[in-house]
């Protein structure tokens, strides 16, 4: 458990809820934009799926986001775990009690980014665009 000032284990930890980024999965985990609050003070012992969806709902957050939690990495990489459920809930407090913290990030199906480094801004709307613009241009008389 993470001790406080006085030395003392305490199940208090603060809760960090990243909302309104976009995620980015490939070629590295990412999380840009959007806002982060906190929540000083959160019971170990009173978190549970609910309070999660609690958190995100009082930042405006829809029903049908997900809520992935960062787990801890010794080279400060930002790994992830997406949380499905009571389960996931008491590993995520694990952590809060070992650190003093969580970070919690809101996550839309929309949000979610891959960056294929693969293709050269190769898009078929964007030629398919650019070519139907050209022709308005070009009229043989």
């Amino acid at each position: 458990m993470f001790e406080n000032e006085t030395g003392a284990e305490s199940d208090v930890f603060t809760l960090y809820v990243y909302y309104g980024g976009a995620y980015f999965e490939k070629p590295e985990t990412k999380y840009l934009g959007g806002s982060m609050e906190l929540f000083e003070g959160v019971l170990a012992e009173k978190i549970n799926m609910d309070a999660v969806r609690g958190f995100g709902y009082l930042l405006g957050c829809q029903a049908d986001a997900s809520y992935r939690y960062r787990i801890p990495t010794e080279n400060g990489g930002l790994r992830l775990r997406q949380i499905d459920g009571e389960e996931d809930v008491i590993d995520m407090v694990a952590i809060g009690k070992q650190t003093g913290k969580v970070e919690v990030y809101v996550v839309y199906d929309f949000h979610i980014r891959s960056i294929d480094l693969g293709l050269k801004n190769s898009s078929p709307v964007e030629s398919e665009t650019k070519k139907e613009s050209e022709d308005l241009w070009n009229v043989d008389i």
